[in-house]
């Protein structure tokens, strides 16, 4: 009796010591990619800040050149001084560092955190942003233009404004659609990837 004790108890613990090895086994594997997804994730967002960065120090001048006035220029440039910003601290909230140590359930949480500053950022921000920009855009490169067509019709102003308001839509929605195709929805599937995948290794 005694000696089928012992053997049991060598099974379960031959059983308990190969299922440990598996779980092991599946916890490295899920860093690794955890590990590959934040690698990703951070380039994602340094290119962000890198167009950022460049339209803030390029758009103003160019606008300038233009014949834009200053007070858009500046508005421009301080604008995506503050995109900057506040991308370097919406970055810096995930605390990448977090996915490639012990505290998964914090880098669960600030993932879920850093999606949904990203959907507010989006809405709440960029396109009320835009919604102001661009007539504010309009307007002048109109009236830029207006001592050049006082002798043209009515209906030759109406289809300038008209042409210019439709060319700038298009404009800003194929730029809207690369940036929001390339960047933004990419990066909500890494973020949403990498929670189910620590969901998963925290689940064992």
């Amino acid at each position: 009796m005694d000696k089928e004790l012992e053997l049991m108890r060598e099974q379960l613990a031959l059983l308990q010591n190969k299922l440990d090895k598996e779980v092991t086994l599946r916890e490295e594997s899920l860093r690794k990619l955890l590990s590959k997804g934040a690698f990703t994730f951070r380039n994602r967002e340094l290119v962000a800040m890198a167009i950022v960065t460049f339209a803030m120090l390029f758009m103003p001048p160019i606008l300038y050149s233009q014949g834009i006035s200053a007070m858009l220029c500046w508005f421009t440039g301080i604008s995506f001084l503050l995109a900057l910003f506040y991308n370097i601290w919406h970055y810096r909230t995930l605390h990448i560092g977090h996915i490639l140590d012990e505290s998964l359930l914090q880098a669960q949480s600030d993932l879920q955190r850093y999606r949904e500053w990203a959907h507010k950022g989006l809405f709440y921000v960029a396109f009320p942003w835009l919604m102001i920009w661009l007539p504010w855009y309009a307007y002048e490169t109109y009236a830029m233009h207006l001592p050049n067509m006082v002798d043209e019709s009515m209906t030759y102003h109406v289809g300038y404004v008209i042409g210019m308001l439709a060319s700038m839509l298009v404009g800003g929605l194929i730029g809207g659609l690369i940036g929001y195709f390339s960047i933004y929805r990419p990066q909500m599937q890494l973020a949403r990837q990498m929670q189910e995948q620590i969901e998963d290794l925290t689940r064992e």
